[in-house]
């Protein structure tokens, strides 16, 4: 029996958001490790179990409700006595979140979002600097950043995991029957994305010309703007041409409609306004690893592509040249860039899973010698 089959590692998620990195985080850990999963029950209350849509996801999951102190205390003894070696939390900025994390006996790897309110949780950053943690961020001009807002000090504590696994084999098999469809993935929220702009764009003669190229754009989130968007699609007579995916309850699309969309998708556009560059800086889009996890062509602009230096469409700054970019990709280069997009996947998985092999290794080594 091998080594790694008597080796544990625990990931949580206890902010009941960004469960949605959880498959790549545990498709990273090295093989032949048992991997349980802990989720906020919230989770799964407004968007569904996105396990469920993950071929190929073999940890355990446990949905928990976290709302009492009794709840973080109990989680904190099964953590303790659960024998995990590592302790992946997959948000890791928040004072209350450091604070738990620094009683626990397993190593803690942190995934960091946003760096800039890891550096504003005291807990957080004196963690890092005492070397009792190690962190995880989504890209590597994330890292970059870091490592800039840090001035290198910590750089072998921040590696790079990209959240590109949506399940063995996903691929996107754009039906020949119906519209290419385009999806704008994320929340509908005008401050974040341009969708007034999108809008503005869509004038008669670049509709016709989606039309015409059979195109069409599929909406697959909730939001705060969301009633507002449907309101204007309907105003301006664009429902053929602009889709909202139908949401739940809460008011979000659940993962099962989520994936079954990008799974019949065409391409993504992200929709990033100029004006909002925390996403080429410090922040991801989610829209480009599920890009890649899907193997669907993104169309970005410079900018982004230059931030995120994956296989891309690049298209001018105007959503009215990304739309005719689109339009105009043919069959030939929309292979070329899907082939070029899954291999860019299999590759980052492939680092993924070095970088979490020497992250675990340190932390293993920092507990060692806490002990000494």
């Amino acid at each position: 029996m091998s080594e790694s089959s008597h080796r544990k590692v625990a990931i949580l998620e206890l902010t009941g958001v960004h469960e949605e990195v959880i498959p790549s985080l545990v498709d990273a850990v090295p093989s032949g490790v048992t991997v349980d999963v802990f989720v906020n029950a919230r989770c799964r209350d407004i968007r569904g179990d996105i396990f469920r849509e993950i071929k190929g996801f073999t940890a355990n999951v446990r949905y928990l409700e976290i709302a009492k102190a009794i709840d973080w205390v109990k989680l904190g003894r099964d953590i303790d006595g659960g024998g995990y070696e590592a302790l992946i939390i997959s948000t890791f900025q928040i004072e209350g979140v450091a604070l738990w994390a620094r009683e626990r006996k397993p190593a803690v790897i942190g995934v960091v979002h946003n760096p800039t309110l890891f550096q504003k949780s005291a807990a957080s950053t004196t963690a890092l600097a005492e070397g009792r943690i190690s962190t995880i961020v989504l890209a590597p001009h994330v890292a970059a950043r870091f490592n800039a807002m840090t001035h290198g000090a910590h750089m072998d504590a921040i590696g790079v995991i990209e959240p590109v696994f949506w399940g063995e084999g996903a691929r996107a098999w754009a039906r020949s029957d119906s519209p290419k469809q385009v999806i704008v993935p994320g929340g509908v929220n005008f401050s974040a994305r341009d969708f007034e702009g999108l809008l503005d764009a869509l004038e008669p003669s670049r509709v016709a010309a989606m039309r015409h190229a059979g195109i069409a754009l599929q909406i697959i989130g909730g939001g705060p703007d969301r009633a507002k968007l449907e309101e204007q699609v309907t105003e301006r007579g664009l429902e053929d041409v602009v889709g909202l995916l139908a949401l739940s309850a809460s008011g979000r699309v659940p993962y099962d409609a989520y994936v079954a969309a990008l799974i019949q998708a065409w391409a993504i556009y992200p929709l990033l306004p100029l004006e909002w560059p925390p996403y080429r800086d410090y922040k991801i889009t989610s829209a480009i690893p599920t890009a890649i996890g899907f193997g669907l062509p993104v169309v970005l602009d410079r900018w982004t592509a230059s931030a995120y230096r994956v296989p891309a469409l690049i298209s001018d700054a105007s959503i009215a040249t990304a739309l005719d970019a689109l339009i105009a990709l043919s069959p030939d280069r929309h292979a070329q860039l899907v082939d070029e997009i899954l291999r860019y996947g299999t590759e980052a998985r492939a680092r993924n899973r070095i970088e979490m092999a020497r992250l675990i290794a340190a932390g293993r080594m920092a507990r060692t010698e806490a002990l000494i």
